[in-house]
């Protein structure tokens, strides 16, 4: 993604962020039945580790969030597309480590949102490509055309060009950031993600 491109999608990723902190900072009952909620761990159930609301965080931490939720729910759309459609072993492995790997974090995004009353990410996933890493529907709709070896490439290219993204997205973080656990998340993805880029840039060559 060249500067101009990201710089726009950075600028339309801040209004709708904008917009969502405008209409949620008022107390979280308005936030119970969004589409982030619904269907969502709520952040007093127990079972999955979320944020403080009163914890220390800035609007990088929430523009991360806010992203990276619809980053992490694409690749888990393209995970889904591969027990039925590809016949590599290693790649089906590969595709089920990403789902294990990044439904926990979106719902420890999506917890922090809440916590902090920051709404839902829902609306970030309309800026679609724009966004570093994501790809278009026509890209998505191409790749769950394929089958066999032509899918096993493309699907690899893609992964690498959207882990690429999301490595981006959690650089920039740790610059700006200052919330513990978005620290912390984004230090993850960037040691996970590189590994699985290194990985499946190996398979690629094979």
């Amino acid at each position: 993604m060249s500067t101009t491109t990201r710089s726009r999608a950075l600028t339309a990723a801040g209004a709708v962020l904008a917009l969502a902190l405008a209409g949620c900072s008022g107390d979280h009952d308005a936030t119970a039945g969004s589409p982030m909620h619904q269907g969502s761990m709520h952040p007093t159930s127990g079972t999955t580790s979320m944020a403080d609301p009163s914890a220390d965080h800035d609007q990088a931490d929430v523009m991360f969030s806010m992203m990276m939720v619809p980053h992490h729910e694409q690749a888990l759309e393209m995970a889904e597309l591969v027990p039925s459609r590809s016949d590599d072993p290693a790649l089906r492995d590969l595709a089920q480590r990403i789902e294990q790997e990044q439904q926990p974090e979106i719902d420890r995004m999506r917890g922090w949102l809440y916590s902090w009353g920051a709404g839902s990410a829902s609306g970030m996933g309309s800026m679609g490509h724009s966004m570093t890493g994501m790809m278009s529907e026509s890209d998505m709709a191409e790749l769950a055309s394929l089958k066999g070896a032509a899918f096993d490439r493309r699907w690899l290219t893609m992964m690498v060009e959207h882990h690429e993204g999301a490595i981006e997205m959690a650089q920039d973080v740790l610059r700006s950031g200052r919330h513990t656990g978005t620290r912390d998340l984004a230090g993850a993805v960037i040691e996970t993600q590189q590994r699985e880029i290194d990985e499946m840039t190996a398979m690629l060559a094979s």
